[in-house]
């Protein structure tokens, strides 16, 4: 959560502490079954913590079933296979479709909190296995089989937990964190 060092994302590390504190809980609640189950979670917070070397470290040395991302992203209109998650603004430091090309073992179910993580280029008639994937593309072709996402606005995990108690106008992406959030 919220790796850019040049890029602070307000909200972003108390949505994985909330996250993460969620799946973890699920250790508490069925401690009785825990011999067949159990949540294991890695946190990686901050720039210190959350780099894109530690981030593709942990995907290529273990196997998870879920990755939540709360940070920025930016698409590339120009060059999709240049889009990806932002760990450094300055230093254009992203994790892009051709490091996810290289990871064997992808998590079967993505949560990317980051504006432009899922927007995907208008060319279905271009399609062919010669053209770059965009990064929401990419994930699909390491076989992610659930990947979520915001396009334009971030709304924190804190902000949509308190939604109702703010009685604020929902915003459709809302019920589509709401959902995926309970389900998990």
């Amino acid at each position: 959560a919220d790796p850019a060092e040049d890029a602070h994302l307000p909200g972003a590390q108390e949505e994985g502490v909330a996250v993460a504190d969620l799946f973890e809980s699920y250790n508490t609640i069925y401690s009785d079954r825990l011999e067949d189950t159990r949540v294991e979670v890695v946190r990686l917070f901050g720039p210190v913590e959350a780099t894109r070397t530690n981030v593709l470290r942990e995907l290529m040395v273990r196997q998870y079933d879920v990755l939540h991302y709360a940070g920025h992203c930016e698409y590339n209109a120009k060059d999709p296979s240049a889009s990806g998650w932002i760990f450094n603004m300055q230093r254009k430091e992203h994790l892009s479709p051709n490091e996810l090309n290289r990871i064997d073992r992808i998590p079967k179910f993505v949560f990317s909190n980051a504006c432009e993580s899922g927007i995907t280029p208008d060319r279905s008639r271009e399609r062919t296995a010669a053209l770059a994937p965009s990064f929401a593309e990419a994930f699909f072709m390491r076989g992610v089989a659930n990947f979520v996402w915001f396009n334009y606005r971030r709304v924190p995990a804190i902000a949509a937990r308190r939604w109702p108690e703010q009685r604020q106008p929902c915003h459709p992406m809302f019920w589509t964190w709401a959902f995926t959030h309970t389900v998990l």
